[in-house]
Parts: structure tokens; sequence; C-alpha cells
């Protein structure tokens, strides 16, 4: 397949198409694939897609199609893929592009699942492209992520639980940073809440930062989930436990005309860079190294701990798969070495 450059003589404009032969390019224009004239009140006729597109071309794009993407996660994506895709086409992109990608992101510290949440974006704005005529169906995506990276393992005690909670207070209590950026209040006051009805839902960290008021019921003290946004990730209905009853009130008290329940300073709610930023401080704060490798701690810790101290209390696998919006397969393959305690005190009764 080779490139070829159609012109339009009376127009002088130049349509890139992709074809094996000069004769199916013909063979397009007499069918009227290629050129085709509108009537009035028509839509446009759609033109050869853009086959040199460029990477950053593409995710730039992308990210401006999808209204969810906040400013900071913009910025973030925007100069990660400038950086290592800079002058790649997208049609250029192969296995042997993925794995130098891979590679390169690697050696310069990240994890293997960091690069694969970023080539999630790539095959998700490609796929985005194609269907809406960007971009050819023609080559198909066949480049896959070869690296995996086994599950993180850390999770925190109850103690650990307790030292963060009051490090986050203390910080949301503390007005000396407030008074220096000249502030009614400490910019972080939002993630003591944050960290609550993270720990206390096992909530997604996106799905809490998008929470809001109209989301929570006050009266029959339940969180809907189902309605935070719009995705493929199975999300259920949550009880509020009695120790988040304050938390949420002391939100709906300071923030009457709020929409989200977590809103900051600079935005609706919280992004992916707020959110972790806030995280390190808090943990900084609490004196809890962050660790490194499969036990480095993240905001996805908060969710691997709620579910590791359900089952270690004692909760069925089926309750912490209803909370937490799993199945029941997954909490037995990922959580279910959080059950030996529970399993122990089964066989001692033998």
């Amino acid at each position: 397949m080779a490139k070829i450059n159609v012109i339009d003589r009376r127009t002088g404009a130049t349509t890139v198409v992709y074809a094996d032969s000069v004769e199916d390019v013909l063979a397009s224009i007499a069918k009227g694939e290629i050129g085709k004239k509108t009537k009035r009140g028509e839509k446009p006729a759609t033109y050869a897609p853009n086959h040199f597109m460029f990477v950053t071309e593409l995710v730039d794009w992308y990210m401006d199609q999808m209204k969810t993407w906040t400013p900071d996660d913009r910025a973030k994506f925007s100069a990660h893929f400038h950086k290592y895709f800079e002058s790649i086409e997208t049609m250029a992109v192969d296995q042997t592009v993925i794995d130098d990608y891979v590679g390169a992101y690697t050696s310069d510290g990240a994890a293997p699942q960091s690069a694969k949440r970023r080539l999630t974006v790539l095959r998700a704005a490609m796929n985005y492209a194609i269907a809406r005529k960007r971009l050819p169906e023609y080559p198909e995506i066949k480049w896959t992520f070869r690296a995996a990276e086994p599950r993180r393992e850390r999770v925190f005690t109850r103690a650990e639980c307790a030292r963060i909670l009051w490090a986050a207070r203390r910080i949301r209590l503390d007005k000396r940073h407030a008074q220096r950026k000249k502030l009614k209040r400490n910019p972080m006051w939002w993630f003591e809440s944050f960290l609550w009805v993270a720990l206390y839902t096992g909530a997604r960290p996106e799905a809490v930062a998008r929470l809001k008021f109209a989301h929570v019921d006050f009266i029959d003290w339940q969180i809907d989930y189902r309605t935070v946004k719009e995705t493929r990730k199975k999300r259920s209905i949550v009880p509020i436990a009695a120790a988040l009853k304050a938390p949420l009130m002391r939100m709906r008290r300071e923030n009457p005309g709020a929409e989200f329940v977590h809103g900051t300073s600079k935005a609706p709610y919280p992004g992916r860079a707020a959110i972790a930023g806030a995280f390190r401080e808090v943990m900084a704060v609490a004196g809890i190294p962050l660790g490194d490798g499969l036990h480095r701690a993240s905001m996805y810790t908060l969710r691997h701990t709620t579910a590791s101290l359900l089952l270690r209390r004692g909760a069925s696998v089926w309750a912490a798969a209803g909370v937490l919006g799993v199945s029941t397969e997954r909490i037995e393959k990922t959580y279910g070495k959080h059950m030996t305690d529970h399993l122990r005190e089964t066989v001692n009764k033998l």
C-alpha cells in the first residue's frame, strides 16, 4: 500500500489517499468515494482520512473532544506524548514503536503499569479517530502491551489509616499555609473528607473525586456511585457507615451551594495530579513511607485496604464484591490472600 496524492485541478486541493495502485484510486473517484459533491442541505462528503496525523496531534485532538479531561491531566498527558512520540506518525505505530516506548519510559524510572495506562489512552484515541473517519481502518491496531507487572501488595493497617486521617485533619485545620497564600482556608481542606469517603466506601479515586451531593442520600444514608460518571467500570450503591456521616455533613454544611462534594479552589473537582500531590503530603505528615516497587502506596491502596479489612473482619465475598462494585471472582483472585485469618478460625473448629 502506497501514499497517493489526488489533486483537484479546479481548486488545487490535495487529498492524500492510501491505496495499492493508481487504478484503485481512479475506481474510487469513479464511484464517488473521493471528491463526491453534495447537494444543498446535505452534510459535506467525507474525504480521505488524514493518514499522516502525528501521535501528538491525535492525542491532543482526542483530549479536546473528550470534555471529561481536567486541565492538569490534559497538560500532563500532552507533555508525556510530546516527549516520547514526537515526530512519530500515527500510522507508523507498530509493535516495535510500542516496545521502544515502554523501554524508554521504564528506563526513566516509571512502572510498566504507568506505561500501560498511557498506551490505553493512545489506543482509545486511535479507535475514536477511526470511528469518526479521522483515521483509516487500515491497518488494524495489532500492537499489544507485552510487559506485565504483578499487582501491588501494599495495604494499610487500621493504625496507619488512623494516622493518615489524623494527618489530613491536621493539614485542614492548619491556617498558616492559607495565610501565606492569602486564602480563606487551606487549599487541601477537601482532602480529609476525600480520604474518609475513599476508605469507608472502597470507591476508586476518580469516582470519589467526581462525587456530587446529588448522589448522596442524606435520608437513607447511602451513596449511589452508578450515576457519578458514564464508564465501563462497574459501580454500586454503598451504604454510608456511621463514621462517615459526620465528614459528609460537614462538607454539606461548609459548601451549601456546591455541586461536587470535594471541590477545590481551582476546579469543580480534583484531578489526578491534585489527588496524588495531596496524598504524598498527607503521607509525609503522617510519617508513613510511600515505599517502592510492588509495595509503593498510592490512592488505590485505600481501595485495596478497604477490601482487605472487609474480608479480614469476616465479611462474605459476596458482600465485599457488592460494596466494591466488582465480581466475586475478582475478589477471590485479587484479595483472597487476605482471607487467611478468617479461614484459620474455620479450620481451628475441626
